[in-house]
């Protein structure tokens, strides 16, 4: 249940969205499978995301391996070569997005030199510090990242051997999620973050389906998965049929990583009339909540930023419980060479290629 705070900015939400965006548009963006209220549900989990972010106490990498002498000089040779594999991603991809005429904030780390400069210079809070030992830690990410997934010696065995390290990594923090609650924001935020970023979960549930409903091999993988899974430019109806209301095309992360789950059957088994209906109506949800995100105000403060100013972990706490994104999460994961094959398609077409980049639009 929402707090009382959160319930009153919801319903703000709602009245904003129905006055800005014309009767007809809402009606027909709202008359598929998600609603008004998944989408208010998802620009509140953003906000919360974008406060606990920006609220944090943040300390060096130095701190987080305990301080001087307290790591070897081969632990902390190894965080910092993590972190200087993330900047290096992370450039390419900003790079990318310059071409296409888009520049995204807070995307790249600073570039340090010297190692002293290297420990103490980069600020982290306790989950980005995680994130970064997660992606030396967790063999799927650098799978992922470094496209090894879907290689053609990247057998069924591989595919088990990573989902269970993965499912073990996350069954800890569903437990706590749904009992103790000792460290609640940090659990919704690992899982939300790795299935919004990567789309393990979902991605097997969509092999899974195709396995059950014996579906022969997917085609169109990077519209229909992509649709889903990828951040999009996206040029919404509203540019031509209401000019004033949008900026411009809207740049969106797409991370309905509950909601998407609605959309698995029509992924594979959806004619192309139907998906071209289902496509509109998806990709204008995200720009409502692009809209919303970056145009909003809230007592004459942008949304995000009165979220920092006006908010605190209860608030947060209850918007995460109210999305549960364990809900996404699919523990036990069984592969055999149909599922693994289907996702390593997905992977081959949808991961972004660093060494031979094409932003995905």
């Amino acid at each position: 249940m929402l707090t009382k705070k959160m319930d009153i900015v919801a319903q703000t939400i709602e009245n904003q969205i129905l006055t800005v965006f014309p009767e007809e548009y809402v009606w027909e963006t709202f008359s598929g499978k998600i609603t008004l209220r998944d989408t208010i549900l998802q620009l509140l989990a953003e906000c919360c995301k974008y406060a606990y972010d920006n609220t944090q106490e943040t300390h060096s990498l130095d701190f987080y391996l305990g301080g001087a002498g307290s790591a070897d000089d081969s632990e902390r040779m190894m965080h910092q070569r993590t972190m200087n594999y993330v900047r290096d991603k992370r450039k390419v991809q900003e790079q990318q997005l310059r071409a296409e005429g888009w520049s995204v904030n807070g995307l790249t780390l600073p570039e340090m030199k010297g190692i002293g400069e290297k420990l103490k210079g980069h600020r982290l809070n306790h989950f980005q510090f995680w994130e970064i030992c997660n992606i030396h830690d967790m063999r799927l990410v650098k799978a992922v990242v470094d496209r090894k997934i879907g290689k053609g010696n990247f057998t069924s065995q591989n595919m088990q051997e990573i989902s269970d390290e993965y499912d073990d990594a996350f069954v800890p923090f569903q437990e706590d999620w749904n009992g103790e609650n000792k460290e609640p924001l940090f659990d919704f935020l690992a899982i939300f973050t790795l299935e919004w970023k990567y789309s393990f979960d979902f991605y097997y549930e969509v092999a899974e389906f195709m396995a059950e409903t014996d579906a022969k091999r997917m085609s169109d993988i990077k519209n229909r998965i992509g649709l889903f899974s990828s951040p999009k430019i996206l040029y919404s109806e509203l540019l031509l049929t209401h000019p004033g209301i949008l900026p411009g095309p809207m740049y969106v992360e797409n991370r309905m990583v509950v909601a998407r789950r609605k959309y698995i059957g029509d992924i594979i088994m959806a004619d192309a009339d139907s998906f071209d209906r289902i496509k509109r109506q998806f990709a204008e949800v995200l720009v409502i909540i692009g809209a919303m995100l970056s145009q909003m105000t809230l007592e004459g403060i942008r949304i995000r930023d009165w979220f920092i100013e006006r908010t605190d972990q209860d608030d947060w706490l209850s918007v995460f419980k109210e999305y549960d994104a364990f809900q996404a999460f699919r523990p036990g994961k069984q592969w055999n060479k149909k599922k693994t094959r289907c996702v390593k398609d997905i992977y081959n077409e949808m991961s972004f290629d660093y060494k031979n980049h094409e932003f995905r639009s």
